[in-house]
């Protein structure tokens, strides 16, 4: 296994330039084997999660303030603040973009955070997204096809993966017979998944990813105690992130066979969230004051 240890450029986030991989501006542009690293957190947020990517370069994600889990879009620069409109569901968690930016999906929060319901955001409007008869929805990812998978429960507590396609529901679960529970994570432009999957008392949990109709259960690296695929790209390259004894966390780019770490310096958890058609992966990491910051790393 490769391991990547990545020097950061922390931003001012007064960004004006508007293309990918100078949407970010810095005095202080550094590379490691001919790739930007950038870190980023939405102006006065405790924590920033950065969920998905597209191939404008458009990042979506949540922050947190004293009170509540707002969603944004950062865009050309610009940070814009997406909150569903209920006040009963205070929390809002996109996870991923269309290529095109005007579709965002994602989860909508109660304030014990007791009930979820996925959701997708077009032409500023949200629309709810609940699997029939679920006790909880979570809507994780979008292909340019309209197509959305996530993962989804009912009264048993067992975990699903799921399709909407066109109207209709579809259960996905891992195809293979230790998957007593399923989160379908990532959809890419042909149709190719990837997820996670656990034995009955998640002992285990394995990152998986269904590609040309074949499954690939990804290597977990012998020292960590479980593996979690979050985002797949039209060329198949997979990322996620594993778990390790010492309660710390590592992103990981698996591509053509070959997984490799990502690694934060200085970090107590760095977890790779999505990646968009170009290469460029999102995610967050975490400090030792127990603060979130989100990332982004250019192909």
């Amino acid at each position: 296994m490769k391991r990547f240890v990545f020097t950061i450029v922390r931003l001012a986030l007064v960004l004006s330039l508007a293309t990918l991989g100078t949407q970010f501006a810095s005095d202080r542009t550094q590379k490691t084997g001919g790739q930007q690293f950038f870190t980023f957190d939405y102006p006065g947020a405790v924590s920033t999660f950065a969920a998905g990517i597209n191939s404008g370069g458009d990042i979506v994600g949540s922050y947190w303030d004293p009170v509540a889990s707002h969603g944004f879009i950062l865009c050309r620069g610009a940070f814009q603040t997406l909150d569903f409109p209920d006040p009963t569901m205070p929390h809002t968690v996109p996870r991923a973009i269309t290529p095109g930016g005007g579709i965002i999906v994602g989860a909508v929060i109660n304030q014990l955070w007791s009930t979820y319901h996925g959701f997708v955001w077009r032409g500023g409007n949200f629309e709810t997204i609940l699997f029939p008869g679920a006790d909880y929805t979570y809507a994780m990812n979008i292909n340019p096809q309209g197509d959305i998978v996530g993962e989804y429960y009912l009264s048993d507590f067992v975990i699903h993966g799921f399709l909407y396609s066109s109207g209709t529901y579809t259960t996905i679960d891992a195809p293979t017979p230790d998957a007593a529970h399923t989160s379908i994570y990532a959809i890419n432009a042909r149709g190719d998944i990837a997820g996670w999957y656990a034995n009955a008392d998640f002992s285990s949990l394995r990152a998986f990813a269904v590609t040309k109709g074949r499954l690939t259960v990804i290597e977990t690296p012998p020292d960590s105690n479980f593996m979690i695929a979050t985002g797949i790209n039209d060329r198949g390259d997979v990322v996620g992130y594993y778990g390790l004894s010492d309660f710390t966390s590592r992103g990981f780019l698996w591509s053509e066979g070959i997984l490799s770490s990502i690694e934060i310096p200085g970090s107590i958890g760095t977890r790779c969230n999505g990646i968009n058609a170009r290469g460029d992966i999102v995610g967050e990491y975490d400090t030792p004051d127990y603060v979130t910051h989100g990332f982004v790393l250019f192909k």
